[in-house]
């Protein structure tokens, strides 16, 4: 049987779909833009899918970052915390999800998912902060948020 090269090229992109280890861009379109926690005003977010991972940074202008974590072979951040540098820890479970905070002596919040295999980490240096972290991971879903596309965004280069 003979194909014409434009029957092929319907074929392959009928049938054909994008690798999974891709980085979600702005280019992508809105509707594939996600987020694993819903936003709070002027925070933006920038999206990194590995194979087995996926991650992002949390950030806003002049303010705090949060980094984020999710994937089966990651090590659980609030084990390996030593006891004599937590100043609290609490655990509670929200939406029928175990959720862990830890904060540190070094002004670290961790937000732990265990059994989702999800963590959220940040230097906190506010009041302020440490409520903007808490109510934008308390919103935490493994089936993800629409992002505005102004909300994506590429970190600045840290000045030295």
């Amino acid at each position: 049987m003979r194909l014409s090269k434009g029957g092929l090229l319907l074929f392959l992109a009928l049938t054909l779909r994008p690798a999974s280890g891709q980085s979600t861009s702005v280019t992508q379109g809105a509707s594939a833009a996600r987020s694993p926690v819903v936003l709070l005003p002027g925070y933006k977010i920038q999206i990194v899918k590995g194979i087995d991972t996926f991650g992002a940074v949390i950030w806003k202008e002049h303010g705090m970052a949060i980094d984020f974590s999710r994937g089966m072979y990651l090590e659980d951040p609030v084990s390996s915390e030593k006891e004599s540098h937590i100043l609290w820890k609490q655990e509670q479970s929200i939406n029928g999800k175990k959720v862990q905070c830890v904060y540190t002596k070094s002004h670290q919040l961790i937000v732990n998912f265990p059994e989702l295999h999800a963590y959220f980490y940040a230097r906190i240096h506010s009041r302020q902060e440490l409520a903007e972290m808490l109510l934008m991971t308390v919103t935490y879903d493994i089936h993800e948020y629409p992002v505005d596309p102004s909300s994506l965004g590429q970190l600045r280069k840290p000045k030295k």
